[in-house]
């Protein structure tokens, strides 16, 4: 019974707990490059780049956005929370 209850309450919580995704998917600015040639999609996140292959879903792709975002700018102030994390995220580019 227990089991069923913290079930319902994460289902409950997941459905009212989505978030507004502001992310446009681009196409690939890149695809001369070799190493990123094999995808179609793409989405910048604060300097970060996203990229994802055709057949990954539009949703797909901009929930891995959202997340991403969300870990760059926690309190969704649209300012990098930890401008450390963030250079060195955007230096491994």
């Amino acid at each position: 019974m227990k089991s069923i209850i913290v079930i319902a309450l994460f289902l409950g919580f997941n459905v009212f707990s989505q978030n507004i995704v502001c992310f446009t998917i681009q196409p690939n600015p890149n695809p001369t490059d070799q190493a990123l040639s094999i995808f179609s999609k793409y989405i910048n996140v604060y300097g970060c780049s996203i990229y994802a292959q055709a057949n990954v879903s539009d949703e797909k792709v901009l929930h891995a956005a959202a997340i991403w975002a969300e870990l760059i700018d926690n309190d969704e102030d649209g300012i990098v929370d930890d401008t450390l994390l963030h250079t060195e995220l955007i230096m491994v580019q």
